[in-house]
This record gives structure tokens, sequence and C-alpha cells, in this order.
């Protein structure tokens, strides 16, 4: 097993750099309209840099090509491969939202859902035993990932990860709640208090980012018309504008990331109310199963550990009678 998971953190290390030589190319040092000369390496750079010095180069390429906005981060030909990718998750939602950034953005996000397929693939196959042998699963696993993304657009990534819609809510909603479930039962197999206290936390977090999320995005839903948001606004002056309820409401959404420099996020404009109702739904549930009922899930999980371990002893002493019979059937014959 640990054979197959270092060939798949190779292969994860190695498959991005080997998949960008073939729409990556070198680019030729010519000095741009601001001054500044390109890496001439820039279109594949890997580099053993510090994260730091990384992030300190991101910010002084986007403060040359666009001021103070995470924005365009494609066409700065300042950043190598790897950088790039680094400023987007710097730069957040303004630079994914910016359409320069668009192609790169979704291929980053086709890449990492690749091999989150071939992991996945590869699990499953370990677990049923088939094929035989680490090699063989392991390059089944990435055949079945290529073919499982192949249809997959950049653009359809990048709606589930910017808007809520059905496969935006599977990807916000699936992961963390996989993954605090996943806590939850490494704790409670261990009947740790500390881990048991924190993890209850960590549940009420989730739940309350997901009512303030619903909530938000229902009350945006309700004053979005046409493109725009159409806020409470009063006539001073022979001129419209916003009232105190508006100018509050438009303070709220710029602060929570519902109105940028772009205008109107996807998240918005490209959710559904009805997925967004469900997101309000799920968040009461979580509240009530993660937070209210923690100490009944703890318990229920401690007691299937215990089930499982005593089944567990019973299919060895059965399997030990059974090999002791075998053995006293054979001397008997001899």
């Amino acid at each position: 097993m640990k054979k197959g998971v270092l060939i798949l953190v190779l292969l994860a290390l190695l498959i991005v750099p080997v998949l960008s030589l073939s729409i990556t190319s070198a680019q030729t040092p010519v000095t741009t309209n601001n001054g500044v000369t390109p890496n001439p390496n820039a279109g594949f750079s890997l580099s053993f840099s510090s994260i730091d010095t990384w992030s300190q180069q991101c910010r002084q390429a986007l403060s040359i090509s666009t001021g103070a906005k995470a924005s365009d981060i494609t066409q700065n030909q300042q950043l190598g491969f790897f950088q790039k990718r680094l400023c987007l998750w710097l730069g957040g939602a303004p630079s994914i939202e910016d359409p320069n950034n668009r192609w790169l953005v979704g291929e980053t996000l086709k890449y990492l859902v690749l091999l989150m397929v071939i992991f996945l693939v590869y699990s499953v196959l370990k677990q049923v035993n088939f094929p035989e042998g680490t090699t063989p699963r392991v390059v089944l696993a990435i055949i079945v990932g290529f073919l499982a993304t192949f249809m997959i657009t950049t653009d359809e990534l990048i709606t589930s990860l910017t808007s809520y819609t059905a496969l935006g809510i599977t990807f916000t909603i699936f992961f963390p709640i996989f993954i605090l479930g996943a806590l939850t039962l490494f704790v409670a197999t261990k009947a740790s208090p500390i881990g048991i206290f924190f993890q209850k936390i960590a549940w009420l977090i989730y739940s309350l980012y997901l009512f303030i999320k619903a909530g938000l995005l229902l009350l945006a839903k309700h004053y979005y018309v046409n493109g725009s948001y159409a806020l409470p606004a009063v006539v001073q002056d022979g001129k419209t504008v916003l009232s105190g309820t508006g100018e509050s409401l438009q303070a709220l959404f710029q602060n929570f990331g519902l109105l940028g420099a772009n205008g109107v996020p996807a998240a918005v404009s490209g959710s559904d109310t009805t997925i967004t109702i469900i997101l309000f739904i799920v968040a009461i549930a979580v509240f009530i199963i993660g937070v209210k009922g923690n100490d009944m899930v703890i318990t229920w999980l401690e007691k299937e550990k215990l089930q499982s371990a005593v089944e567990a002893r019973k299919n060895q002493m059965e399997l030990a009678k059974a090999d002791e019979k075998l053995k006293a059937e054979d001397m008997m014959k001899r």
C-alpha cells in the first residue's frame, strides 16, 4: 500500500508539469511598455524558491501589471507555471472572476479534479484488490481518471466553483462534510476528550458559515434584478440615491464578496434560488446532527466500533477453531 501511495504522490507532482509542456513554451525576452523584461522560461518554471519568495514575486508582478488589482495573471510574463497558480490562490475571488484568467483557472481546476479522481479510483481498486499488483492498479486509475474527466469543460468547473448550482453545491458541501465526518470518526475511535470538543466546535463553525452564506445568497437573490441589484433608493434634490437601508445592503454585499469591481459575481447571478434554499436546509441539518446531536453521534460511533471489534474477534475464533478441526482430522487420517 505504501508503495502505491508513493507512486501516486510522485505522479501527482509530475503530471501537471508534464502535461503543461504541451501547451506552454519558452518566451523570448522582450521589454514591455512598462519596462519589465519577461522571464524567458515563464512558460514553464519549476523553481525551488521558497513560497515566501514566490509570494513576493507574485505581489510585485501584480503591482507592476495592474496596480492593486489581482487580475490578468495569465498575461503576466514574469510569472512561471506554479507562480501563476500561486497568484490565483493569493488573489482569491477577484483573480478568479477576471475574464483574462478564466482559462488558467479552468486549467488548474481540471488538473486538481483529475488528481482527485485518480486517487479515488486507486482507493476503490485497492479495496477490491483488482487488479492484483500496485503498478497495474496505478495505471488503470490513471486511465480511468483521464476518461472520467475528458469531457468536463473548464467552464463547467469554473461555474461550479463560483456559483451555487447543483454541481457547485456538491463541491462546497460534500467535501467539508466528508472531512468533518472523518475527523469525528477518528476522535470517536480514539475517545479523545479534546478531539471530541474541537470537532464539535468545527461542526458549529461550519454550520454557522452555511447559515450566513445561505442567508446572504437568499437576500442577494431577492434584490437581484436583470443583471444588477435593485437596492432601496430615495429621491433627493431630483436625484435617485440609495437609502440608508440600500447603503447598508450595498456595504454588506461588498464585505461578503457579493458585489465587487466586476459587478454582481456568478455566486449570485449563476445560482438557483432552489439550490440556495437547499443550502439553507443543509445548514440546519448540519447544526442538528453535527452540533446538537454530536454526543449521540459519538456514542453511536463508539458502539459501532466496539461491535466491529467483537465481530472481528468472533471471526478470528471461528477461523482458529476451523483450523484446529482440520488439523485434528488430518492427524486422525495419518
